[in-house]
Parts: structure tokens; C-alpha cells; sequence
């Protein structure tokens, strides 16, 4: 049995994929399973450290506003349909598995054209515009029946998380910053990319967070604050470019997150019941993803553009003081998603090769 995932770009369609194959892996440890990516995104790095053969694809971007990009999109498009056909051929694959990204595109129009049974798996509350374009004549599954809408007849199943996740360790969280646990942690981090807006949102107040909190700020490649501020606690500001499954043991000692609100970060935090304060993308998917959260009380948001970093630190730090509220706003979160899900698409991914 051979299984072709595919995501990437963000790692936000990556690590439920990921999680579903560790659940396949474990089942059938016969099957192989291969990841299809973008050639520069964060997700190859995730993907060997679980043991997986990564293959890049160059995918366009597939944008909703008009862009000289777009007069070559058919072009681009056209090759990279090429290029999974070849994959294709190769790898000869029973099934392929895509959770969104534009690099799942090519692939899915490539094995629709081959034959190749597909799935699509649909996270944010919002439909992505990759998998309207790749859900056709697919099977489907999805995370919100809100989704059922854009796809009839996908059977809602939640959002897989990584065993990794739920294994996390505070002690080796703690280890990993080199503290003993008597600050509260704030763990900070934009996505699998980073953000720049965040990065700079966090490091501005940093001599603010160092005064009562050890703060974990995961900037992501290549995208370090333009400024640190002299701190009076330098040894209490950690920062970190990139952390691969290690990230569960920073997610299990943190006090409170600040993240942004892509649906498979909410999707681990939730598993791990942490109080989170979301600053989602203005003006994207991300804020419906945060207004359907912060509405039935599972986090709490502020928007990029009427927040100050003082702002945040107030808000976090009144958080800390009540671990009352934090410890009911992690147990909301963690209500508003199914547990279970890394095992019922695994099944269901299963159940459509044999």
C-alpha cells in the first residue's frame, strides 16, 4: 500500500497529514507513505523527522485578487500537472490525501486525470479555494459541519492531531527554555512561517513580558524581529527560528499561548486544553476561524490592526493572575473539537484502498 500526501507552503494542512500517517503507519506498518510539497516551504523539515520520503512539487499560487501573476497561472498550472503526473507515474500510488494548500492542486487534477482514488480533508470554517478547485469527484471529510455547505457529502470527522502533540512533556518544555517552572510561560508563535507583524508585535513589549513571565517566541525562518529591545530579564526572552516536534513540549509548558489562528495549530492547542489569545491574519481565513472559536468561548482575539503590544501584555498578564479563567478558556477550546479524528480519517483512508 502506498499513500501520496499532500500539503504545504504554511504547515497548517501539514500536520493533521502527518498525523494520519503516523496513524497508518502504525496500523499497517507495511505502507509506505510519501509527502508531495513545495519546494522552500517549513514543511520538509517535519515531514523527515517523521520518517517520511518528501518530494517537492512547484505549485502556483492560486490567488482571489488580480495580479499580473495571474495571466500565467494556466501556464504554471499546466506544468505543474505535468510534473504530479510524473509523480504519479512513478510512485504509483492507491491514494492521494490532501488537506489543502495550492500545492495539493497539480497533484489531485493529476490523479483525477490518472484515475488515482482521492480524499480531501477540509480544516478551516471557511472552504480553501485549493480544495474547491480539487474536491471534485474526491471523497471528503471535514472538520465543522459548517463546511457541509461547500461539500455535501463529506462526513465530518474532526481534525487529526499528532500522537507528538499529545506526548508533550512540560519538564522537557521547561528543560528546552533552561527554567524551573517558576515564571509562568507565554509561548508566542505565527505559524509554521512566522509572522513578521507578530514577531514584532511580541519583541516590542519584550522587556514588558520579561518582567513577570519566561516568554517562548518562535519567529520562524528567516523572520527575526526587526528591533529587541534592551531587557532588563535577557535571560528570560527565548527565541527560537524554527522548532520541529519539540514544539509539543514548549505547547505543554506554556501558561498561554499567542498564535495566530490557522485551524491546525487550534486543533493542537485544543488537544492540550491551553488558554489561547489568537491575533488572527486581518482580513482572512484565519479571523473566521477565530470569530467561530472565540464565539462559544474557546479563546480569546484581538485584531492586527487595533492592537497595541500593551494591549496584549495587559490582557495576558490579567490572564495569568486568574488560572481560573485560563484553565476554563483551555477546557473551551478543547470542547469545540472531536477527539478521535486522527483515527477515524486514518480509517477512513483505509477503508477506500483496501
Amino acid at each position: 500500500m502506498k499513500i501520496l500526501f499532500a500539503g504545504g507552503g504554511t504547515l497548517g494542512p501539514v500536520t493533521p497529514l502527518l498525523a494520519v500517517a503516523d496513524e497508518i503507519r502504525r496500523r499497517k506498518p507495511d505502507a509506505e507513505c510519501v509527502f508531495v510539497g513545495t519546494p522552500d516551504g517549513p514543511e520538509r523539515r517535519l515531514v523527515e523527522e517523521a520518517g517520511m520520503r518528501f518530494l517537492p512539487l512547484k505549485a502556483p499560487k492560486l490567488r482571489r485578487y488580480a495580479s499580473p501573476e495571474t495571466l500565467k497561472l494556466p501556464f504554471a498550472l499546466a506544468a505543474a500537472v505535468w510534473k504530479a503526473a510524473g509523480i504519479l507515474k512513478k510512485e504509483k500510488p492507491d491514494i492521494v490525501v490532501g488537506a489543502g494548500g495550492f500545492v495539493q492542486v497539480p497533484l489531485m487534477f493529476a490523479a483525477r486525470l490518472r484515475g488515482v482514488k482521492r480524499l480531501i480533508h477540509q480544516q478551516d470554517v471557511v472552504p480553501s479555494l485549493s480544495n474547491r478547485l480539487a474536491a471534485g469527484g474526491a471523497a471528503a471529510t471535514a472538520v465543522f459541519e459548517s463546511s457541509l455547505r461547500d461539500f455535501p457529502e463529506a462526513e465530518v470527522v474532526g481534525n487529526p492531531v499528532r500522537r507528538v502533540v499529545e506526548e508533550g512533556d512540560r519538564a522537557k518544555g521547561l528543560a528546552l527554555l533552561g527554567v524551573t517552572g517558576e515564571l509562568p510561560v507565554v509561548l508566542a508563535f505565527g505559524g509554521g512561517t512566522g509572522s513578521v507583524f507578530l514577531n514584532d508585535l511580541i519583541a516590542s513589549a519584550s522587556p514588558l513580558w520579561t518582567g513577570f513571565a519566561e516568554l517562548a517566541h518562535i519567529t520562524g525562518l528567516e523572520k527575526e524581529p526587526s528591533r529587541l529591545p534592551k531587557l532588563t530579564h535577557p535571560e528570560r526572552y527565548h527565541r527560537f527560528d524554527f522548532v520541529g516536534a519539540d514544539i509539543a513540549h514548549l505547547m505543554a509548558a506554556a501558561d498561554v499561548v499567542i498564535s495566530r489562528a490557522g485551524m491546525g495549530t487550534l486543533t493542537e492547542l485544543a488537544a492540550l486544553a491551553k488558554p489561547v489569545i489568537l491575533v488572527p491574519i486581518a482580513d482572512s481565513h484565519q479571523e473566521k476561524n477565530a470569530g467561530y472559536v472565540v464565539e462559544r468561548g474557546g479563546a480569546r482575539m484581538f485584531r492586527e490592526l487595533d492592537l497595541t503590544p500593551e494591549q496584549l501584555v495587559t490582557f495576558t498578564r490579567d490572564l495569568l493572575k486568574k488560572p481560573e479563567d485560563a484553565r476554563r478558556l483551555g477546557l473551551g477550546l478543547q470542547a469545540l473539537f472531536r477527539p478521535g479524528a486522527r483515527e477515524a480519517l486514518a480509517e477512513k483512508v483505509l477503508a477506500l484502498v483496501s
